[in-house]
C-alpha cells in the first residue's frame, strides 16, 4: 500500500500566513536592533565628548591647585630668607657697633 501525501491550499495558505507573519516580526525586531545600534552609539559619542571635558576641567583644576600651592610656598620661603636676612644683618650691625 502506497501512501500518498496529499497537500492542499489552506494547508499552504496556512504555512505561507505563518512565515509572512514571522517575516514581519524579524523586520520588527530588526528594525529595533538597528534603532538601540544608533542611540547606544551616540551615548557613546556624548560619554567621549564628556569625558574629554571632565578631562580638561580636572587638567584646569589640577594646575590652578598646584599653581595655588606653589605661590603659597614661594611666599613661605622668601618669608624665611628675608627673616634670615635680616637676623644676619642685625649680627653685622652688632660686630660692627663693637668695633
Amino acid at each position: 500500500m502506497v501512501m500518498v501525501d496529499t497537500v492542499n491550499l489552506d494547508f499552504l495558505g496556512r504555512n505561507l500566513a505563518d512565515i509572512q507573519r514571522d517575516q514581519a516580526q524579524l523586520r520588527s525586531d530588526v528594525m529595533q536592533v538597528r534603532q538601540l545600534i544608533l542611540l547606544v552609539t551616540e551615548k557613546i559619542g556624548r560619554l567621549e565628548r564628556n569625558s574629554h571635558e571632565m578631562t580638561d576641567d580636572l587638567t584646569l583644576m589640577l594646575k590652578s591647585e598646584l599653581s595655588g600651592t606653589l605661590a603659597n610656598l614661594e611666599d613661605r620661603i622668601e618669608a624665611l630668607i628675608d627673616r634670615r636676612i635680616t637676623t644676619v644683618e642685625e649680627k653685622i650691625d652688632q660686630v660692627l657697633d663693637r668695633l
